[in-house]
């Protein structure tokens, strides 16, 4: 990563990578859908660091965490209107960052159009 750029890999596990200001590596993606206690209980990760870089085999991970996604039974984002003027985005399947920064000018052109105005995402009650 010669120029400081993050590297995202898409494949039937995503993962991402990039340097933080210490250049050490910060690596992202599936990760356990629970709380954990340390980098210890992200093996996957570990494995796959050392595949792409074999050096760096022995190393101590000294940080580790997870989160929780909000994953669809269609894989699709959703948008709700509980009620007039309220919308609700979610159920961006472990993409939220791009599908955030996409969402938020439909979000805008519905908000600024009202009620009729039309987006490229259906929206259900």
């Amino acid at each position: 990563m010669p120029h400081r750029a993050s590297v995202y890999e898409l494949g039937s596990v995503t993962t991402y990578y990039r340097l933080d200001r210490q250049n050490r590596v910060l690596m992202g993606g599936r990760c356990p859908q629970r709380d954990i206690d340390g980098p210890e209980q992200l093996a996957f990760f570990i494995r796959y660091a050392t595949r792409l870089w074999p050096q760096i085999e022995g190393i101590k991970w000294t940080h580790g965490w997870s989160g929780q996604l909000a994953v669809t039974l269609d894989h699709y984002p959703h948008i709700h209107e509980p009620a007039p003027g309220v919308l609700v985005c979610l159920g961006y399947n472990g993409r939220g960052v791009a599908m955030s920064t996409a969402m938020g000018p439909q979000l805008a052109k519905r908000t600024l159009g009202g009620a009729e105005a039309e987006i490229d995402m259906p929206i259900t009650g």
